[in-house]
């Protein structure tokens, strides 16, 4: 195990500049947090899955896109007129694993959809009931009790978000500024 010192010297090399002042630390801890944790709580904390017949309908190909950390993979609808839709089912980064399986990729699907808030500046969209080849694979009421669940687990993980960064920001202000030497 490396000694406290070391640590010490690990951490205050690979902490950003403006981290190496308590105080900045402490704002940029806050900024992380609100950027990332909350405001994508409040969005998802306050968002409603619209009722069916107000959501928009597009009939196309399936295809998906690599799986990344950020946004992981994506659902493609190919239209015929050449108009792509890029869908998430991703609320708050978690993927519920029956949005809709890669299997279906290349086979013609309808996609009954809506613009989702996830940031003030950035919306997705989100599926709402998805049928491929006439047989329904994501049904409305599926789609409901995924994001009800997610809506009631959201305080929990704020939560422990909160606590996580705290308890960061403490470690980084004992470390980098050296308190209680």
């Amino acid at each position: 195990m490396a000694s406290p010192s070391i640590a010490k010297d690990v951490i205050a090399k690979s902490v950003p500049v403006f981290a190496k002042s308590p105080m900045y630390a402490a704002m940029f801890a806050l900024i992380v947090l609100v950027i990332f944790i909350y405001l994508p709580a409040f969005y998802t904390l306050n968002a409603a899955v619209p009722p069916l017949d107000q959501t928009t309908r597009s009939e196309g190909v399936l295809s998906f896109t690599a799986s990344n950390r950020r946004s992981g993979s994506r659902t493609i609808l190919t239209e015929n007129d050449g108009t792509t839709h890029n869908f998430s089912c991703k609320i708050f980064g978690m993927d519920p694993s029956d949005c809709i399986e890669l299997k279906y990729g290349g086979k013609r699907a309808i996609i009954w959809w809506y613009q989702y808030p996830v940031h003030p500046i950035e919306t997705n969209k989100r599926p709402v009931q998805i049928e491929v080849d006439g047989i329904l694979v994501r049904s409305y009421k599926t789609t409901l009790e995924w994001h009800a669940s997610r809506q009631a687990d959201m305080p929990w993980l704020v939560g422990i978000a909160t606590v996580a960064f705290l308890i960061m920001n403490i470690f980084v202000h004992h470390t980098v500024a050296g308190v209680g030497k």
